[in-house]
């Protein structure tokens, strides 16, 4: 707050240190970490920019900055966000799997998501293997069967809260397997968001999916109600794709 108005702090120049002052002067320890603008961003006044701290400073106004409210070169998106403790666990409450095509919350597939600090957003697939899918799998109650299907239900919105996630198989939750910090995701975008099946037997007749229904032709202009040329695409999992072959 400056001048009885709250406003934000711009991300340029921000770092852990910055972000470690900040957590001290909330009275949560010396253990804070800059994650970017994972918690969304405010059409707010930018009152800092350039904040520079060593990590040891008693408030972020005591650190180098370009002075108030000096943030022309600072755009909406550019909010800091900061993490003063991190989960080192999590529970099935705060683990879903989001299928875009069907309304029901309890899903065997979909989009994985958490939930960290009450904002849900989704785990980028870095690193991503069947191993950790299995742990998500497990922990939503659904056996130990899970696949990992990279992207197949489509880009979430918000934080991605997680990358290089590695487990073994055998660990109680995400949160203790090895990843990167909460809310530090570089290079990552929602076009990477994992996407998860829980029952590989899920929508299947056999070894193969059930396909019958569900294949059309697309992108060529005609005026049959059933087109006789075209790109030819599959419904699975309630998503449909292409046919990718592999030489």
């Amino acid at each position: 707050m400056y001048e009885a108005t709250w406003g934000t702090v711009c991300d340029r120049g921000f770092t852990d240190a910055a972000a470690r002052v900040v957590c001290a002067r909330l009275g949560f320890g010396r253990t804070g970490r800059f994650v970017r603008n994972a918690f969304g961003n405010a059409w707010k006044t930018a009152w800092l920019s350039n904040v520079i701290c060593d990590g040891n400073e008693t408030d972020i106004a005591s650190c180098r900055h370009s002075g108030w409210s000096s943030t022309y070169e600072c755009y909406y998106n550019g909010a800091v966000s900061v993490i003063c403790e991190e989960y080192n666990s999590l529970d099935a409450d705060h683990v879903r799997l989001i299928n875009p095509s069907s309304a029901q919350s309890n899903q065997l597939a979909g989009r994985l998501e958490i939930k960290y600090f009450g904002t849900w957003g989704t785990v980028c697939d870095d690193e991503f293997t069947d191993a950790t899918a299995q742990v998500i799998c497990t922990m939503l109650g659904f056996g130990s069967t899970g696949k990992f299907v990279r992207n197949a239900f489509g880009p979430g919105t918000g934080p991605i809260w997680l990358s290089k996630v590695t487990c073994n198989g055998s660990e109680r939750d995400i949160a203790s397997c090895g990843h990167s910090p909460w809310g530090v995701t570089a290079n990552c975008f929602h076009s990477n968001d994992v996407s998860i099946i829980c029952d590989i037997t899920w929508n299947q007749t056999s070894e193969n999916p059930q396909i019958s229904d569900g294949v059309r032709l697309v992108g060529y202009s005609s005026r049959l109600p059933v087109p006789t040329n075209g790109r030819l695409e599959i419904l699975y999992l309630g998503i449909w794709g292409i046919h990718r072959c592999y030489r």
